[in-house]
């Protein structure tokens, strides 16, 4: 019986390695290169000092403690994991999540696992395909920072305690990834509760950092765990039996979740909608509204949660800062800024970068439509394609402006309030939202013109994003200038930027690119052949 529900895995395994060939070697060593990039950075910083005195000072900046946390240890092992686990383990989770959804939810959509269930499968054999795949995948990836770390002069007790803790929280993603696609029945649901996983799982972390890393906090986000296991400090090796648990509960559960639904469906299901649409409901601006909402209010309310979490506790940093960080944006860039607004800004710079992904996901709408063969259909009335077209790139416009308006109106009031001033720190708050308004715009952009010439390839907008984000880490681990994180919409923005010396120039170019590759989009779109299922 046990063999018949795992039936054709290794067969599936082959199938996936072989889909993935080219992907998977490409999300296995980012997080090799994001750690040799921090290694870097820190051995150029220590060229002319003494080590020792270099992750002090970092030590002792409290915002940069408020952010990281505690260093972990003393040496340059220690301080280089403690600035890459983040986006290396951010990477991971990102990484696991949408490859796990592309092979069980999106090829459900798209009829594959139909086709490929006509051969002799078992129950669990696809769960577990991809599950090995993904799992080997992060495994491959500690083998490769764990001999960078060798190098560095990490113990191998150390390699191996921090190796496992960084695979658990894989394994934790892993689940994480599969649960989605049990519950929600198309690919882009499963994939805005992944992402708000992986938001949360940030948070989190930021406020065990402020809380001094050591609150019981750590325990429900896996970019805090090495603050339990302490493979550089501690060593606590014993920690990683809870850790084991709690990484396999999500994958335990989606095995059961599995057997209660039909290929195709899933626990929350589509209702059926009534036989009669409401007489508001006659134009396509209405019909993308309503295939957006359900995404669009989940976003407000992680939204409203980062940024409330973030300004409530900002007004209450004090101390130095360090010179080290101050250094990275040229000289004197934080002089006149109040440390606690400036822990604002990094946190609105933080999300409007998950926003970014927030609007790409909302115009996977529209492929997603074009794909399930619906785009034929409605175009089949008297429906315009420029206007139905349009009607999904103005509710990702307007979304994302919402979002990142609402997240400088609810800044700017929270800190004034827990700061006791209504001076000019809210305007300030409200701007540095407003200001991110034309980089997210400008991946809008991207993704019409890629929707328009080529529908196959919008992944690249998704990449596109992955790069500016690997930007600001190589610009913050000093392997790249400021010219080239300028290649980025979002440096025009920056937290290093004050607010009134923004470039208004800079920023109207971005919205100039974003209006202009929407309208070339829109131009190919209405000259092509509509996609149809595969």
């Amino acid at each position: 019986m046990i063999n018949k529900s795992f039936a054709g895995t290794k067969t599936l395994i082959s199938l996936y390695l072989r889909r993935d060939r080219f992907l998977l070697p490409i999300w296995i060593l980012l997080p090799l290169f994001m750690l040799i990039g921090h290694a870097f950075s820190f051995l150029s910083l220590t060229s002319n000092l003494e080590i020792t005195s270099v992750i002090t000072e970092l030590n002792q900046d409290s915002l940069v403690s408020a952010v990281h946390g505690p260093i972990m240890s003393m040496d340059i092992v220690g301080a280089t994991l403690w600035r890459a686990i983040n986006p290396i383990t951010l990477l991971l989770g990102v990484s696991v999540i949408l490859t796990v959804i592309r092979h069980t939810r999106t090829d459900e959509e798209n009829g594959r696992t139909e086709l490929i269930n006509s051969l002799v499968l078992g129950r669990y054999a696809s769960l577990t395909a991809i599950t090995c795949v993904v799992t080997l995948g992060v495994f491959l990836s500690n083998v490769f920072m764990s001999i960078t770390m060798l190098v560095l002069g990490a113990s191998i007790k150390q390699i191996i305690i921090f190796g496992v803790t960084l695979f658990f929280a894989g394994v934790f993603y892993t689940g994480i990834g599969l649960l989605a696609c049990q519950l929600r029945n198309n690919s882009s649901a499963a994939r805005n509760i992944g992402i708000t996983i992986l938001g949360l799982s940030l948070v989190i972390n930021i406020l065990n950092n402020f809380g001094g890393s050591n609150l019981f906090l750590k325990w429900f986000s896996p970019i805090s765990w090495t603050r339990i296991t302490s493979p550089f400090a501690d060593e606590n090796a014993f920690g990683l039996i809870p850790l084991f648990v709690i990484a396999l509960l999500p994958i335990i559960l989606a095995y059961f979740l599995s057997t209660k639904r039909d290929n195709g469906g899933a626990i929350f299901g589509v209702q059926a909608g009534p036989a009669e649409a409401a007489p508001s409901f006659k134009n396509p601006l209405t019909l993308s509204w309503r295939v957006h909402k359900g995404m669009f209010v989940g976003w407000i309310v992680a939204v409203t949660l980062h940024i409330g979490a973030f300004v409530a506790i900002s007004p209450t940093i004090s101390g130095q800062i360090s010179s080290l960080f101050a250094e990275i944006g040229g000289d004197n860039w934080m002089e006149g800024i109040p440390i606690g607004l400036l822990f604002v800004s990094i946190g609105i710079y933080i999300m409007a970068l998950f926003i970014g992904l927030y609007a790409l996901l909302a115009l996977n709408g529209l492929k997603k439509e074009e794909l399930d063969g619906r785009n034929e259909i409605i175009l089949d009335k008297k429906v315009n394609r420029k206007s139905y077209m349009f009607s999904f790139i103005f509710i990702a416009l307007g979304g994302s402006a919402i979002l990142l308006i609402l997240m400088g109106v609810i800044g700017g009031i929270i800190y004034s309030s827990v700061a006791g001033s209504w001076g000019n720190e809210f305007w300030q708050i409200l701007m540095m939202g407003i200001s991110k308004i034309p980089a997210v715009w400008t991946l809008i952009g991207v993704f019409s013109l890629l929707y328009g010439f080529f529908p196959k390839i919008t992944a690249l907008s998704w990449g596109l994003w992955g790069l500016f984000g690997l930007l600001e880490v190589a610009w913050e681990s000093g392997l790249v200038g400021w010219e080239i994180m300028q290649l980025s919409p979002f440096a025009f923005s920056h937290y290093t930027i004050q607010v009134e010396n923004l470039s208004i120039v800079a920023l109207s170019i971005n919205l100039l690119f974003a209006v202009v590759c929407i309208y070339f989009g829109m131009l190919a779109y209405l000259r092509r052949d509509v996609m149809t299922k595969p």
